[in-house]
């Protein structure tokens, strides 16, 4: 027997977060489209699969921080933009964590763009790599994600 999706299920669980939004009947997971607010400020709206965030979402942070992109079990996986403290990085993600990409930071008045593979935070710059097309790929799967997150929007509104 294979499991359904229902929809229109809103949640509020004793840790205090709520979750609206499709679950998998069988396993009662969230599954499909949905949106889950949790106490300590963050707020998730996308796709859901076995209760893990899972392809394209928009995860809100307390302290105005967002990512938009792809999301592979639940952390930062595939293309996307992470906007944080006055930087935004554009790129791939590898299980939470930038993998390659452009960074771009403005303190004060000047624009500061570093663009290579990402290890452990720091950057290591690459010469003669064009990255006009990872940076396309994440632009692409966060305004992907943000029209993922705006149809949930607009069914529950």
């Amino acid at each position: 027997m294979s499991a359904t999706t229902t929809t229109g299920r809103a949640f509020s669980y004793e840790t205090g977060d709520s979750y609206d939004g499709q679950m998998c009947d069988k396993s009662g997971r969230k599954s499909g489209l949905g949106k889950l607010k949790l106490s300590s400020g963050e707020e998730y709206c996308g796709m859901f699969e076995s209760g893990c965030f899972e392809g394209l979402g928009v995860l809100f942070f307390d302290d105005d921080s967002c990512y938009r992109g792809e999301f592979r079990d639940g952390k930062y996986g595939g293309f996307g933009v992470l906007v944080d403290n006055g930087a935004t990085f554009y790129g791939k993600f590898v299980s939470g964590h930038p993998s390659h990409g452009r960074l771009e930071a403005k303190p004060g008045s000047q624009v500061i763009c570093v663009e290579g593979q990402f290890s452990n935070g720091t950057v290591v710059p690459t010469l003669h790599q064009d990255w006009t097309a990872v940076v396309e790929k994440a632009q692409k799967a966060a305004d992907a994600a943000t029209e993922t997150a705006a149809k949930f929007v607009s069914c529950n509104s």
